[in-house]
């Protein structure tokens, strides 16, 4: 059984994880050679395993889950996970097979499937080190509204969702890196997820190299006017998240605040289990057309189209036998 070393990069998306893969790869992390295309968003590419991405979206799209709410109630105990685990535990062999070091892996969307990738992990006897970017909650919804005109209450609540998520589903055990850190001491930030990750024991470099050559001044966009969070209990995680930095933390008081977050949420449960539900209704009619085959409904309307023409050269005989028995009563 395969035993290697796994990074999990987990965050919100426009929070900074595309930043930390490229770190970790420059620092000498393998990454998937499958991955997803740059974008007007992320001109320098996100670093996502296009297959992990891809199974994840097919995935929230079967559940009728959503990028802004948790996951479906009872999600685990749905036939598609069981499939998805078979799956992903394919996958992460393939790619640890061709890894001699340390593999890393990147979707904001992972931090809401934990649960599922524990199994994953557990199968293959891996054991993660997951890596949590985190990002002034304002800056992180003003991205949102330039790149994706996403409106920002959708944008705290996914800030929100996947930041409660990473964290309960990590336990807290995880290694905490702001966006902002990059640009004020990044030498430090780096040093110790080179400790974090495993990846002290094979980089060579010159770190001070590494980090001129990946973190750029114009990536720092921050500034004091970025949106104004209105969510009391994204303001509460944050001012928690901002006395947490690396691995040295107090776990137990962070964790006390994402479980008075999650409690919160849980308030709401009624409004995103109908969101839900919804669409997953809209995934069963998707699933319901594509399953209809073209040929199928070809050969259909030709039997119809055949049954019509039968049945209006039986109407032009009833008409005829009807012509020939007026006759005959006429003769009569």
């Amino acid at each position: 059984m395969i035993s290697k070393s796994v990074v999990v990069v987990l965050g919100s998306g426009r929070s900074g994880t595309s930043l930390i893969m490229q770190v970790l790869r420059d620092l000498g992390m393998a990454v998937s050679e499958n991955l997803n295309e740059p974008s007007a968003a992320n001109p320098l590419g996100p670093i996502e395993d296009k297959t992990i991405f891809d199974l994840h979206s097919s995935l929230i799209q079967e559940l009728g889950g959503s990028p802004s709410t948790p996951m479906p109630e009872n999600w685990l105990k749905d036939k598609e996970v069981i499939h998805a685990v078979s799956s992903l535990e394919e996958i992460m062999q393939k790619r640890l097979a061709g890894t001699k070091g340390v593999f890393g892996f990147k979707d904001p969307r992972t931090s809401m499937m934990l649960p599922l990738w524990v199994r994953v992990f557990n199968k293959l006897k891996v054991t993660p080190a997951y890596v949590l970017a985190v990002r002034e909650p304002g800056a992180t919804v003003a991205s949102c509204l330039m790149q994706y005109n996403q409106k920002a209450c959708m944008a705290e609540l996914v800030w929100l969702v996947r930041m409660v998520e990473a964290l309960d589903g990590t336990k807290c055990d995880c290694f905490i890196a702001h966006y902002e850190d990059w640009f004020t001491d990044n030498q430090h930030q780096a040093r110790d997820l080179l400790q974090y990750t495993g990846l002290e024991q094979t980089f060579k470099g010159n770190l001070s190299e590494v980090l001129a050559n990946t973190i750029k001044s114009n990536l720092n966009r921050t500034s004091g006017d970025d949106y104004a969070i209105q969510n009391s209990y994204v303001i509460k995680l944050y001012d928690a998240l901002k006395e947490c930095h690396g691995a040295d933390f107090d776990r137990q008081r962070l964790m006390a605040v994402v479980k008075e977050c999650r409690h919160g949420m849980s308030g709401f449960e009624g409004w995103y289990q109908l969101a839900h539900q919804a669409n997953k209704n809209l995934a069963d009619l998707r699933r319901k057309l594509a399953s209809i085959k073209v040929n199928e409904l070809h050969a259909r309307i030709q039997a119809l189209e055949t049954e019509k023409l039968r049945s209006d050269q039986l109407a032009v005989q009833v008409q005829m036998l009807q012509r020939q028995l007026d006759q005959l009563m006429t003769l009569g």
